[in-house]
């Protein structure tokens, strides 16, 4: 209504996940950006209501889309391939890092192939990227994700104290915000936190979020029921999140594989000191010991963490560094410029 150009943003579209959020906050920037008015409509769609390439076609040309922003190159991808309009593609993280059984390669690689842009969060993903794909290398560009204020509201205030124990302290509690999955490996300091707990009963590790995979919830259920400390609890509506966050001792991630953490820059943006494994995609937003923490083994935890909570580390210094950087790297202005161009270059006439 009231817009000649429309583009489509087609994610996996899980109950929370990374690709959802990058999703929506491209589609909600584009709705917030004064120089798209009148010039860009923004449609998120999940890409799983289509089983193939005709139907999302047919989609496209019911609600007049006249390009496509798919995020993922398999999830998003997949319906991407001979797609009938112009398309760009987000690189999610595990689409570059991880190993995919031949069809998955396979489609990704068709859905690379034709894509007019090829967005890479970060510098190492983009190399990632090109030695996968190298006829793309000229199409790939890199955008960071963007992190705003993020208000707490006072009536999440107590989130956290809510989930612990009676008497538990949420300064000395460590939080997880990951959906469960393998690729989360929410189980990798379980049994140091563990130990840690059994000398300081203070000591908490919370693992908070939606099961993605049911075979390794189930998994995860069984082994945290026998580590003390260690505590998990279901998703968290977004308000309650960011409530945690703000009132841990913490953030921590224990990623095989990042593309680009949102919960560690929203830690950052929130004033909370991060604590996350030493991957390329946490290397990429964590400078260690000025804007966070980055450990390779549960021991290296445990001994960081313990700093953070004894004052041998200085935790205002390490919190004000990185929300200056979040601000100056992060910007939301600047992400949604970027992706305005991305949209132009959508939308204009393919080069001959």
């Amino acid at each position: 209504r009231g817009c000649g150009n429309r583009v489509c943003i087609v994610s996996k579209c899980d109950r929370v996940g990374g690709n959802t959020s990058t999703a929506e906050r491209i589609r909600y920037g584009r709705s917030r950006c004064r120089d798209c008015r009148g010039y860009l409509e923004c449609r998120h769609v999940a890409a799983g209501e289509y089983t193939t390439e005709h139907q999302f076609a047919l989609r496209l040309a019911e609600c007049g889309c006249q390009s496509v922003i798919g995020v993922h190159a398999l999830h998003g991808g997949r319906v991407l391939v001979d797609c009938p309009v112009p398309y760009a593609i987000i690189l999610g993280g595990t689409d570059v890092n991880s190993p995919m059984a031949s069809d998955q390669t396979e489609i990704m690689a068709a859905a690379v192939r034709s894509a007019r842009v090829v967005v890479a969060f970060t510098a190492a993903m983009q190399r990632r990227a090109v030695v996968r794909w190298p006829s793309a290398a000229d199409r790939i560009v890199v955008i960071p994700q963007a992190v705003g204020p993020l208000p707490v509201m006072p009536s999440r205030r107590g989130a956290l104290q809510a989930l612990l124990p009676p008497g538990a302290r949420p300064d000395k509690t460590f939080v997880l915000p990951a959906g469960i999955r393998p690729v989360k490996d929410v189980l990798f300091l379980a049994s140091a936190v563990a130990a840690w707990h059994e000398t300081d009963p203070d000591v908490y590790l919370l693992i908070y979020g939606p099961v993605l995979d049911e075979a390794f919830g189930a998994l995860v259920r069984q082994e945290v029921a026998r580590y003390s400390g260690v505590l998990l609890v279901g998703a968290q509506e977004y308000p309650d999140s960011l409530a945690i966050m703000h009132a841990a001792a913490a953030v921590v991630n224990t990623s095989i594989s990042e593309g680009m953490s949102g919960a560690l820059l929203e830690a950052m943006a929130l004033g909370v000191p991060v604590l996350a494994r030493r991957i390329e995609g946490n290397e990429a937003i964590v400078q260690h010991g000025r804007t966070g923490f980055l450990f390779g083994s549960p021991d290296e935890f445990v001994s960081l963490a313990s700093q953070l909570l004894d004052g041998t580390v200085d935790r205002a210094v390490i919190v004000s560094s990185a929300l200056e950087y979040v601000q100056r790297s992060h910007n939301p202005d600047a992400e949604r410029a970027a992706y305005l161009s991305v949209a132009r270059m959508l939308l204009d006439p393919a080069p001959s």
